[in-house]
This record gives structure tokens, sequence and C-alpha cells, in this order.
């Protein structure tokens, strides 16, 4: 039968960049040698290629022992210690990946909010092993959020990149 594949890609870069710098020039080693092979990738087969932020967002259940938690300093902590941390997360929860002030490779915007499927993800894993970037508990749900900077490719004939 046939395989299916994904229709956009979407590859995290090692560095995290300043949203109202993000180009081609502002990228730094190793992300400016992806970006150009993958760059290069794209003009040989008619595909567009962009830079952008990623959030990632996952929202469940935690542990509802207020006790146990301060919230202090932007961070919640356990009772009794002065270090940060983040609420444990029960079972895998809901996620959402947003692309947000999606670029071409001069600076210039082209998108501003895009959903993207988790699939379309080369690397999955982007909130494994690793604390998220913000937190918010509303006493009921747990939000964590992940965010990265990413290449974005997808073809022309791709109307949603368009």
């Amino acid at each position: 039968g046939d395989t299916l594949y994904p229709q956009i890609l979407v590859y995290k870069l090692g560095n995290r960049y300043d949203s109202a710098k993000l180009s081609l020039d502002a990228l730094q080693g190793h992300d400016r040698e992806v970006a150009k092979h993958l760059e290069a990738v794209c003009l040989q087969t008619g595909s567009y290629f962009y830079l952008a932020d990623l959030e990632k967002t996952i929202t469940g259940d935690t542990e509802e022992d207020e006790d146990y938690w301060d919230y202090r300093a932007g961070c919640y902590s356990y009772r009794g210690s002065s270090e940060c941390s983040h609420r444990s997360m029960i079972g895998d929860g809901e996620v959402s990946n947003i692309l947000s002030h999606v670029v071409d490779l001069s600076g210039k915007r082209i998108a501003e909010k895009i959903r993207i499927e988790g699939e379309e993800l080369l690397e999955t894993r982007l909130s494994e092993h690793r604390r998220p970037d913000e937190e918010e508990y509303d006493g009921d749900s747990l939000t964590h959020y992940y965010r990265e900077t990413v290449c974005w490719l997808c073809p022309t004939s791709f109307v949603r990149c368009c």
C-alpha cells in the first residue's frame, strides 16, 4: 500500500533566536550550516523554506496537593525548598504545536500563527528531558510551554504554506 508522509516538515534548530531579528543571517554556527543545506534541498525540490518560532503546549492533570507547593519568584517549589521546580503531569496530556512569527530567510514575516500536527515534527520529543519554559496551573489543569526556533519546509503545491 501507499505510505503517507507528512506534507510539511519542521526541524528544531540547536539554539533559540530573537523573533524580531530572525533571518538566515542571524543564525549561528551549526544552525546556519543546516539552514543553508536545507535551503539548497528546498530549491532543488521546489519547496518553501521558512524560519519560525514553535510553541509546544501540553495540558493535563497534576497532583492536587496544594500544601506541597509554594509559588514565589516566578516558579513553583516544593514546600520548604528554595529550588525552582515544575509540577509533574499525570499521563500524556493534550498537545498543541503552533508556529508563530514565520519569516522567509531575509526575515520578512510570512505568517503569524499556524497549527501543525505532531507527525510533521522531525524531532517529536521537544519536551522530553527538559523543564518547560513556562508553566500555568489554574487549580484544575496544568499547562507546560516549550519554545524553540525551527526551520519549516513545505512543497510549493501545499496550499497551507502559501
